[in-house]
C-alpha cells in the first residue's frame, strides 16, 4: 500500500514477515526502503525466533525483488546500507535454488 502526501512525497508499506510475523518494509518514493530485520547488506534476517518463518522470509524477499528497483537505497535495521541492485543477484539465486522464483 502507498500513500501520497503531496509535493511528490509518497510513503509505502509492504508486509514482509519471516523474521517476525509482523515485519514490514517502509519505502519512501520507491527509492528508500527501511527493511528492518528482513534484508541486510549481504544476508537475511534470522527466522529462529518465536513466530519466525524461513518460508515467509523467502516470500518476503521475492516481494521486495518484484517491488523495489535496483537503485532503491536499502536501510536495514542493523549494519551498513546497500541497494536493491547489489542484493538482487544473490537473492534471486537463493530463491531459484529453493524453487520460489523461476527464470529471475
Amino acid at each position: 500500500e502507498e500513500i501520497s502526501a503531496g509535493n511528490g512525497f509518497s510513503l509505502g508499506v509492504l508486509k514482509t514477515p519471516g523474521h517476525t510475523p509482523g515485519s514490514v518494509t517502509f519505502f519512501i518514493n520507491g527509492k528508500i526502503a527501511f527493511t528492518g530485520d528482513t534484508l541486510f547488506n549481504g544476508f537475511i534476517g534470522r527466522t529462529d525466533f518465536p513466530g519466525g518463518s524461513y518460508d515467509e522470509i523467502m516470500k518476503s524477499l521475492e516481494l521486495l525483488l518484484r517491488t523495489l528497483e535496483d537503485d532503491t537505497l536499502v536501510l536495514p535495521g542493523h549494519g551498513e546500507e546497500t541497494t536493491m541492485g547489489r542484493e538482487r543477484a544473490w537473492i534471486e539465486k537463493m530463491l531459484n535454488e529453493r524453487g520460489i522464483r523461476k527464470n529471475g
